[in-house]
C-alpha cells in the first residue's frame, strides 16, 4: 500500500490565497520557520464557521510533528462557493516517520475534497471527541505489498493502519461547528483519537 500522500502546498499559495502581494509572497519563499499557528489564525480568520486545530500537545502525543518546514502542507480551498474548505497535513515525528494525517475542515461533507478509497475488508470503530460522535473507517495496511488485496484489520499491525476518520465538531463562538475528515496512517487508535479530542476552537 502506498505510504501517506497528505495535500501539500506551500505558505506561498496560502497568502497568494489571501491576495498578499507578489512582494510578500517572495518574502515567504524566504521565510524557513513558518508556525502552524499563523495557517490556523488566518484559516479561523476567513472562515464563516467554527475552526479548529489541534494542540501542540495532542499532535506531538499522537506521534507527530507540530511543526514543519516550508513548504507548509496547509491550504484553503474553495469547493463550494463562497465557503472555504480548510486543508492540514501533519507528518510523523522522528520515532514515528510512517504517521501521517491529512486533515479537512468545511462548513459541510459537500465542500470537502473526495475521500480517499482503500480496498480493504469492512471495519470501522467509533469514539467521541467534544461530545460528538467519530466514526474510523479501516482502508488498508501499510505494509501491504504494490498490487496485493488489502488485509482485514486484525492481520495489519495497529501502527500501519490507514484509517478513514469522518465527525463533526460543535458549534463555538456563535459558528457553526466544522465537519472534520481525516485520512491518519500509520497511527494507532490511540494516537488517532488523542489528536481528534485535542482539536479547540480558534478564537
Amino acid at each position: 500500500m502506498r505510504k501517506f500522500l497528505g495535500a501539500v502546498s506551500s505558505l506561498v499559495l496560502l497568502l497568494a490565497g489571501f491576495g498578499v502581494s507578489a512582494g510578500a509572497v517572495g518574502a515567504a519563499e524566504d521565510y524557513d520557520s513558518a508556525k502552524v499557528k499563523d495557517f490556523w489564525s488566518l484559516a479561523a480568520s476567513s472562515a464563516d464557521y467554527a475552526v479548529y486545530a489541534p494542540t501542540t500537545k495532542g499532535v506531538r502525543r499522537s506521534g507527530l510533528q507540530p511543526e514543519g518546514e516550508p513548504p507548509l502542507s496547509s491550504f484553503m480551498q474553495t469547493i463550494c462557493a463562497g465557503q472555504w474548505s480548510i486543508q492540514k497535513s501533519l507528518q510523523g515525528s522522528g520515532d514515528n516517520p510512517d504517521a501521517g494525517v491529512y486533515m479537512v475542515q468545511a462548513p459541510s461533507r459537500q465542500c470537502m475534497p473526495d475521500p480517499r478509497a482503500g480496498g480493504a475488508p469492512l471495519a470501522k470503530w467509533a469514539f467521541k471527541a467534544s461530545g460528538k460522535k467519530f466514526t474510523a473507517y479501516y482502508q488498508g495496511c501499510l505494509t501491504t505489498p504494490d498490487g496485493q488485496p488489502e488485509p482485514a484489520i486484525a492481520d495489519c499491525p495497529a501502527s500501519q493502519a490507514l484509517y478513514n476518520v469522518d465527525g463533526q465538531l460543535p458549534a463555538a463562538g456563535g459558528a457553526n461547528g466544522p465537519w472534520v475528515h481525516i485520512e491518519a496512517d500509520g497511527m494507532t487508535r490511540a494516537q488517532i483519537r488523542s489528536l481528534v479530542r485535542s482539536m479547540k476552537p480558534i478564537s
